[in-house]
């Protein structure tokens, strides 16, 4: 699976980097569902559960998740990532089907509606609400019915059954790596079923649930790296980087001089760029890197993330 690039201009200190690694939980910070209605108006954004699938009668439901970061260091590295969520109903038939995780890319909103009865069928949208057709009711619209997200999955699961399902895996690492380091893009997760088979929809807790809802368990190392706010920009491609990495910046600025640093502060490549620009990555493993580049006027080291694929 990829991994996101990393895009914080940071400030490399040099000599030994200190290392120590935390685990923590995350509950949600806002939740909703999306019931399939091109009036959008319907929503759950206060109701104790969520849907993802296709309902008895073949209506779609895709559940929105988002967690609040914050407590996460802007310095932090993600090394594992694990989604908790408790499915409680599954419909009479149902066989295995699939849930999948793609990224959201719109904010979206969770209003005060409450489903009555099942909550299947939802409740009027109040303001702010998400719906299938918009991201903030009734003033924002999605681009597409039905939410915006990443049409590349950051993971899939295949349930069965009532309990808890995990998701995790390399990109669900980069995602939230991604948003740490870029919390403005940090607009959670849709939750997609298998929208292809009748009576596939699983009902599971929202955060306004007793059990408490979908819950984010983080294991992160910190460095002794730290932000800068310096404006000697690096832009760095692709995202992520596979055998060759292009870096731009100011010739009048940096020297030609790169040097690559892995997460725990050791020097794995010093080289002197071409007027290309390109880098040559093929030899480094997979992994989160800090490219170096040093000021022409001063002798500053400036560096930027980068995620070799």
């Amino acid at each position: 699976m990829k991994k996101t690039l990393l895009s914080l201009i940071i400030l490399f200190i040099a000599g030994h980097i200190g290392v120590a690694q935390t685990t923590v939980s995350i509950p949600c910070n806002k939740d909703n569902t999306l019931y399939e209605d091109t009036a959008g108006t319907l929503s759950n954004g206060a109701g104790s559960h969520l849907f993802a699938g296709a309902t008895n009668g073949n209506e779609l439901r895709r559940a929105v998740i988002q967690f609040n970061l914050s407590s996460l260091p802007s310095n932090a590295v993600i090394d594992t990532v694990s989604l908790a969520i408790t499915i409680n109903k599954v419909n009479t038939g149902a066989g295995t089907d699939s849930l999948k995780l793609h990224v959201l890319t719109s904010d979206w909103g969770e209003g005060t509606s409450v489903a009555g009865g099942q909550q299947g069928g939802g409740a009027a949208s109040t303001t702010n609400d998400a719906t299938w057709k918009h991201a903030f009711f009734n003033t924002t619209n999605w681009t597409n019915l039905g939410g915006d997200f990443n049409p590349i999955m950051s993971d899939g699961i295949s349930t069965n059954g009532l309990g808890t399902e995990f998701f995790g895996g390399n990109q669900l690492t980069a995602d939230v790596q991604n948003w740490v380091n870029n919390p403005s893009q940090n607009y959670g997760w849709i939750i997609i079923g298998s929208e292809s088979t009748t009576a596939s929809a699983r009902r599971f807790d929202s955060k306004d649930g007793a059990a408490g809802g979908p819950s984010l368990r983080v294991t992160y190392t910190t460095t002794g790296i730290s932000e800068s706010q310096t404006t000697k920009k690096i832009e760095i491609y692709p995202i992520p980087a596979e055998d060759y990495l292009m870096i731009e910046h100011r010739r009048n600025v940096f020297t030609n001089e790169v040097r690559v640093f892995d997460s725990n502060g050791r020097l794995v490549m010093d080289e002197k760029l071409d007027m290309d620009n390109r880098l040559n990555i093929s030899d480094l493993e997979s992994g989160i890197y800090f490219l170096e580049l040093r000021t022409l006027e001063g002798n500053e080291a400036v560096t930027q993330k980068f995620v070799k694929q």
